[in-house]
């Protein structure tokens, strides 16, 4: 008879793999990490440093950060956060081409991404390849290079 995946009584744990769980986070202390290359919970130690990011980030979600962008006064904030996004929805492609038609949802104009993006650079976060006519490059520094 073929067992049904689906069934509860299928996903329990036996006893023998629950013994081995406690002992191994007991020896640890408790502390493990779950390991993302090899899906199972390791101590600390031997997560490679590539996995332990240098940056840290907050995830939050599109359309408050939306909202919040549209009321300030400000416009830097709304360029800083576009200029995320479309680093990440492009792949994670850095530098990114930001159009004014990208920021159009924000309510920032031409004027007012200009004047941000001079803000962002002045304060490190980017450096920008101006062009005659066109969208321009920005790099973000925070983040490593990658076409």
């Amino acid at each position: 008879m073929i067992k049904d995946p689906f069934d509860p009584a299928n996903l329990r744990l036996s006893a023998d793999m629950l013994k081995a769980r406690r002992r191994s986070i007991d020896s640890h202390n408790g502390r493990l990490v779950y390991d993302k290359g090899t899906g199972r919970l390791v101590s600390p130690e031997k997560v490679p440093a590539a996995r332990n990011p240098k940056f840290k980030y907050c995830q939050w979600p599109i359309e408050g950060l939306g909202a919040l962008c549209a009321n300030e006064q400000d416009a830097t904030l709304a360029v800083l956060v576009r200029l995320t996004e479309l680093w990440f929805s492009g792949f994670k492609r850095n530098p990114v081409k930001l159009a004014s038609v990208e920021i159009k949802g924000f309510r920032v104009s031409k004027d007012q991404k200009a004047r941000a993006l001079r803000a962002l650079e002045k304060a490190g976060l980017i450096s920008v390849e101006r062009r005659s006519r066109k969208s321009p490059i920005v790099t973000l520094n925070w983040l490593p290079l990658a076409e």
